[in-house]
Order: structure tokens, then C-alpha cells, then sequence
């Protein structure tokens, strides 16, 4: 008799709301752990509606299932040090996707228990419906797996080819913000492990190449390359920032520690900002005038120069320099904006020139 009852008990629990609640839980955070950008391709598949769908047949309520998917996901976002924005985002998703799946197994449901036609088909369409909408919205949001597969196959082929064993994969993540597919690396410089934080990685959009570990060495001599670049640009003015400069590198060129800024003086860009207060273009022409000059002077190699500056009247001036350009032509180069919208751009030493910077 006592065995009887002890069997009984384990089937009455099996049907409890706690045992529900127990499954759902289990099922749905191992939904999360997929969800978050480091499980991969498992990231751009809607494994939440089939957790959802799952929670739903082990009898889960609907409202429990929702708290326990926003609370899993944000948690897990935040952990892994998103921003705020970022893990409320994916977790509104989440539900999104744990509700498509509780809709779609309860379409199923009475699908299979009704006998009338028209409501089979309702039944098919809604679940349709519901489902390709959540796809979609996981595509854009989380990336779709056929470009994933592409992706995370070039960065891999990447760097197997220039990195070999330096360089550790981590993994490869759409990134909603930067539209384009990361894969994050890491590797030893010394006695620094650099990224650590998930902020190291190689991606290609546009047919333009970032590689994180080149990156990394390449800001090491802009440093260098900024500092030599001031002092040649300080013999002329001092009301001047150096806010913006780069290597242009050919596609698959490697840096390394012991890469030297002297090698690359020739290939280095710069926009050159002046904080001073110019009246007209012919003063903007004259600053011009002079640092290019001392850049003539000193010999100092670039590939090319971006001089930027404006006056009280937000009227903003640039001109684009090569190594070839001519002192006598600068008038002709000179470029004039008006935005009214900009607020004495370059008048003081604390304002970068925002306009020029994201043109």
C-alpha cells in the first residue's frame, strides 16, 4: 500500500504548477544562453519560440514564462556588460519570442482537436503569420545564419592566414548598432591581454577590412605619428588639434610590436582642426598656408592633410592638401558650409569640430 502511494505522489507531482514552473525555468534559461551574442550561430535561430513552445506544453503559465524570459535575458545582457538600451532591447525580444512560441503550440493544440476546416486554416495562417514575423524581426535584430555562415568563414579564413596561433577566436556576433558581423578575438601583447572585454575584432563591411589586432598596434604609432605631426604644425599656429588620423593599409597588411610608425610616415592621413577664430577664407587659406609650409619645411612625409576651421559666423572651411599640391593653388581648395544648426565650431580649445569629424 505504501508503494502504491509513494508512485502516486511522484505522478501527482509531475503534474503540479511547480514541476511546470521547474521545466519552463530550466528550458527557458537555456533559451537565454543561446540568445546572448556569444552562442554563435545558435544566436541568429529562434530557439526562444520553440523554448516558449515548450514552456507552454509543460502547462506554464503564460505570465510566468514572459517574467522568467525578461529577467533571464536582461540579467544575462548586463553580465556581459551591454548597455542598458542594448539589454532592454533583447529582452522586449525575448518575450516577443517566447509568446510567438505559446501562440503557436495553442494553434497547434486546437488544430488538432477541432474537426472544422476553416478554423484549420486559421490555424495554419495565424501560426504562419506569428512565426515568419519573429523571424524576421530575429533577423534584423540577431543577424540571419546564411551571412553569419559567410561571415564567421572569412574572419576564420582571415585569420588563420595572418595570425595563425597569436590570435585566439572567440566568437562571431551580428552587431545590430554597426550592422555588420564581428568576430571577436583576442590576443597577448607582452604583458597585456587585450581584448579581454569583448571590444578586440575582425569584420568586413562595405569591402572595408577592421581588424582589431592591427588596430590595436596601429593607434600605438598615430600616438607617435600625432605627437611628431604637432610639433611640425606648432611652428606655425598654436590654436590647432589633431582630431582625427590613419594608415591607409592595403587589404590583409599585418602589424605587429615591433612595427615602426617610421615605416608608414608616408601613408599616415590627418585632420588637422584650428580652434582659432578666422575672420574670412583668405585667413583660413593663410593658416593653411603656413602649416603646410612647415610641413615643407621639416620634410615631414603624409599621404594626406584635411585642414578644418570656422568663424563666429558658423560659416566652416576646409581644405583637402596632398603631398603634391601646390602652396600658390591652396585659394582654389578651399571649401565653405554654412550650417546654422553648428555653434561656433573650432572658436575655442574645448570643441572638436563635430560637423567636419562625421562628414
Amino acid at each position: 500500500m505504501d508503494i502504491y502511494t509513494t508512485d502516486a505522489k511522484k505522478t501527482n507531482f509531475l503534474k503540479t504548477p511547480t514541476f511546470s514552473m521547474i521545466v519552463a525555468g530550466i528550458v527557458l534559461f537555456l533559451g537565454a544562453l543561446c540568445f546572448v551574442p556569444e552562442a554563435g550561430f545558435l544566436r541568429t535561430l529562434p530557439i526562444l519560440v520553440v523554448c516558449g513552445a515548450l514552456s507552454s506544453i509543460a502547462g506554464a503559465e503564460t505570465l510566468f514564462c514572459l517574467v522568467v524570459s525578461v529577467v533571464f535575458n536582461f540579467s544575462m545582457y548586463l553580465f556581459r556588460g551591454s548597455h542598458v538600451g542594448e539589454a532592454l532591447l533583447f529582452a522586449v525580444l525575448s518575450v516577443l519570442m517566447v509568446l510567438c512560441g505559446i501562440y503557436v503550440s495553442r494553434l497547434v493544440l486546437l488544430y488538432r482537436k477541432t474537426e472544422k476546416k476553416a478554423v484549420k486554416k486559421k490555424c495554419i495562417l495565424y501560426s504562419a503569420y506569428a512565426l515568419i514575423a519573429i523571424i524576421a524581426a530575429n533577423a534584423i535584430l540577431c543577424g540571419n545564419i546564411i551571412s553569419f555562415a559567410v561571415a564567421d568563414s572569412g574572419n576564420t579564413k582571415y585569420i588563420s592566414q595572418n595570425y595563425k596561433d597569436t590570435v585566439d577566436k572567440k566568437f562571431t556576433a551580428y552587431s545590430l548598432f554597426d550592422g555588420q558581423y564581428k568576430t571577436y578575438i583576442g590576443f597577448v601583447d607582452g604583458d597585456t591581454v587585450v581584448g579581454d572585454g569583448n571590444d578586440c575584432y575582425i569584420s568586413r563591411k562595405n569591402g572595408k577590412l577592421t581588424d582589431g589586432r592591427r588596430d590595436f598596434f596601429e593607434d600605438g604609432m598615430l600616438e607617435a605619428a600625432n605627437r611628431m605631426a604637432a610639433l611640425v604644425v606648432s611652428g606655425a599656429t598654436d590654436a590647432f588639434e589633431i582630431t582625427e588620423s590613419d594608415i591607409d593599409f592595403a587589404d590583409g597588411e599585418i602589424l605587429n610590436a615591433n612595427s615602426d610608425i617610421s615605416e608608414y610616415h608616408d601613408r599616415v592621413g590627418y585632420v588637422i582642426s584650428f580652434y582659432s577664430i578666422v575672420e574670412d577664407k583668405e585667413d583660413f587659406v593663410k593658416i593653411c598656408h603656413d602649416s603646410l609650409a612647415k610641413f615643407r619645411e621639416y620634410d615631414y612625409p603624409y599621404s594626406e592633410i584635411v585642414f578644418c576651421a570656422g568663424n563666429a559666423s558658423d560659416v566652416l572651411f576646409s581644405m583637402t592638401v596632398k603631398p603634391d599640391t601646390e602652396l600658390t593653388k591652396l585659394s582654389g581648395l578651399a571649401e565653405e558650409f554654412e550650417d546654422n544648426s553648428v555653434s561656433h565650431y573650432g572658436i575655442d580649445e574645448n570643441t572638436v569640430l563635430e560637423y567636419w569629424y562625421n562628414k
